[in-house]
């Protein structure tokens, strides 16, 4: 909700959050941490850390059925 609201400090907050209590055999949340993480840097052109998180969340999902 915060990255749909533009609040890039609490979103990244969020997903720092969701990072250290998430499993790490729990997909859905590995790549929603992702998703929310990337957006503060997207929307500061700062492409390289966007195009890494992205990655790593391609690549938990390739590893899911």
């Amino acid at each position: 909700m915060h990255v749909l609201l533009g609040q890039n400090d609490e979103a990244s907050w969020a997903a720092a959050e969701a990072r250290r209590l998430a499993a790490p055999d729990d997909a859905v949340t590995q790549i929603l941490w992702r998703a929310a993480e990337s957006v503060a840097p997207a929307r500061l052109d700062e492409g390289a850390e966007v195009d890494r998180l992205s990655l790593e969340a391609v690549a938990v999902a390739a590893d899911t059925d």
